[in-house]
């Protein structure tokens, strides 16, 4: 399916997102995050929906190299990706938080979104990293907020 994902025509495009999204595949969530840079605004908006009710695990690992290796993709999207992550139950949420609040070069309305989920998160790991940035930046204005 994923060269599929890459075709140049949206159609095809939207045909295989379809079939990935109404497949009960293990790790298509990964599979759906992985193909979202190529894919159309339109495509990218419907599969960040699908990641919103899919909660799966195996995106974690994808979507923290989305919201951190992407630059050239608009803020609203990177946004809505890290509200995907949030949603996923799994501590390794946590690490990807961070990451994304400790990337000087990501947007600072990602960043602030980063710190409060972290603070939101029921994981003591994500105080820990709280704890420790304020330490490592004291004074990033986002922990004055």
């Amino acid at each position: 399916m994923e060269p599929t994902l890459r075709h140049s025509d949206e159609r095809v495009q939207q045909a295989a997102v379809t079939a990935i999204i109404r497949s009960t595949v293990a790790g298509r969530g990964a599979v759906l995050v992985k193909a979202l840079p190529g894919l159309s605004a339109y495509l990218q908006e419907s599969v960040l929906d699908e990641l919103l009710l899919l909660k799966d695990p195996t995106a974690v690992d994808p979507l923290e190299g989305f919201l951190l290796r992407n630059p050239t993709i608009r803020t609203g999207l990177l946004e809505k990706a890290l509200l995907a992550l949030t949603v996923i139950p799994d501590e390794r949420v946590v690490d990807v938080l961070n990451s994304v609040l400790i990337h000087a070069e990501a947007p600072a309305s990602l960043r602030r979104m980063a710190l409060m989920a972290l603070k939101k998160s029921s994981y003591p790991s994500a105080q820990q990293r709280i704890s420790r940035y304020r330490l490592l930046a004291p004074n990033d204005p986002l922990l004055k907020e």
